[in-house]
């Protein structure tokens, strides 16, 4: 019995390992929540991308928010990943500008509707 239940277990993570690796940048779950509220938290899921749609990874991704009650919130610059992905951290959500750097792309600053933050932020940079 054993030996059927280890050679099931076996198979099932073969499967999870195989499926884990076929998945692209749209099959990455959604880690974006839009603030409920002006000034209240949020967090952006940012997906860089090339014009050919291709990922860009280590792009500087910053968000910098301009609150209604005077503060000005800001993350620190961050990296994407292998996939073009990075998950800022929470940040207070005014008026927000998320601003996007890579090597050989023109920068990009662009000003964010709070609501949009519950699905990912996709950015095509176009090359210098």
């Amino acid at each position: 019995m054993r030996k059927i239940f280890a050679a099931a277990l076996i198979v099932v993570a073969t499967f999870g390992a195989a499926l884990a690796q076929s998945q692209s940048v749209n099959d990455a779950p959604n880690m974006g929540i839009a603030p409920k509220f002006m000034n209240g938290p949020g967090r952006a899921d940012v997906r860089v991308f090339d014009g050919s749609g291709n990922p860009i990874s280590h792009a500087k991704v910053k968000l910098e928010s301009k609150r209604t009650d005077g503060y000005f919130c800001e993350t620190d610059w961050g990296l994407t990943n292998d996939h073009g992905i990075i998950v800022m951290p929470t940040l207070h959500m005014g008026h927000v500008t998320l601003r996007v750097r890579a090597d050989g792309f023109k920068s990009q600053d662009i000003e964010l509707d709070n609501s949009t933050m519950g699905e990912p932020i996709h950015v095509n940079m176009v090359h210098k």
